[in-house]
């Protein structure tokens, strides 16, 4: 059986920008290489047939039938059309906040434009494959797997490269919860129903947070890591002004810093997932928490 084509997508780690990304406030996002979608294809002559091995393989089994078919309804084809071997192997979890879906969006675009059926934008037909997931995607997600780089990012479609004079020790930790990204988003947006002037407000200070943080790393060390860890702690903020640090993530980011954590803050939706940690050194063995590393 010969293999045709093979890609690996990378998990991320939005650094700043969560939900506010949403209303045009730009987003930095890192990938997450240790964390990843692997995908392969095999050329056969029987209907295309789908293999899942690592995490979750069944659930993930059950999400890419979902997204192939949303494909194949998006460029219309029948499923009975396509032939071969499709095996995705993952170590990424669902519902994680580390870009599952997106990866796996970004895994099924890739696999129909080298069929040579996906002629439009990869991103935008990726983008709108993983509404599926979350009602409506930002983009962010979907721009960094296919990016594989760090990057600003702001919905209407730019994306440049982050600059970085100096990387930061990052870190993650599963809150022990998923978090749910479509409850997590009409959590905030009912906020501007309710009180639309602290919603505008808590916006505004994460776009500080994103415009600080991006600024702290194109600074010196000495200067930049002071800068960089206070960004961090103001978009954490946001996320307790949001109401949105349930899921284990509060336990989970006191934990980090009883450990010695600079700063701490969910990464994703909140309300479960993992939380971003930055360190002055290698965060302790044993600690009860498991770190991952982020960054490239």
């Amino acid at each position: 059986m010969e293999k045709l084509w093979a890609d690996k997508i990378h998990g991320k780690c939005i650094l700043a920008g969560e939900h506010a990304v949403l209303r045009g406030t730009p987003a930095l996002v890192l990938p997450v290489k240790g964390k990843f979608l692997k995908i392969e294809y095999f050329e056969t002559d029987t209907p295309l047939d789908l293999e899942c091995t690592g995490k979750q393989y069944a659930i993930w089994d059950v999400l890419a039938t979902g997204v192939i078919d949303e494909a194949c309804k998006k460029l219309g084809l029948k499923r009975k059309e396509l032939t071969g071997l499709l095996k995705l192997n993952t170590n990424l979890n669902l519902g994680a906040g580390m870009g599952a879906s997106a990866a796996l969006c970004v895994g099924i675009a890739k696999y129909f434009q080298f069929l040579g059926f996906l002629k439009e934008d990869i991103y935008e037909f990726a983008r709108s494959l993983e509404d599926i997931f979350h009602g409506e995607s930002s983009g962010v997600d979907i721009a960094v797997a296919l990016e594989g780089k760090a990057i600003r990012f702001i919905r209407s479609g730019s994306k440049e490269q982050l600059q970085m004079n100096w990387s930061p020790k990052l870190y993650l930790s599963y809150a022990g919860n998923k978090g749910l990204t479509s409850e997590c988003v009409s959590q905030v947006k009912s906020l501007f129903k309710k009180d639309e002037a602290l919603a505008k407000s808590i916006d505004d200070q994460m776009n500080k947070a994103v415009e600080a943080m991006k600024d702290s790393l194109t600074e010196e060390m000495a200067t930049g890591l002071p800068n960089f860890v206070n960004a961090m702690e103001v978009a954490s903020k946001c996320f307790a002004d949001w109401d949105l640090l349930g899921g284990g993530v509060k336990e989970t980011m006191d934990k980090a810093k009883s450990l010695g954590a600079l700063a701490v803050k969910p990464t994703g939706s909140g309300n479960g997932g993992y939380v971003l940690s930055c360190w002055n050194s290698e965060p302790p063995k044993d600690s009860g928490l498991e770190f991952i590393l982020v960054g490239e």
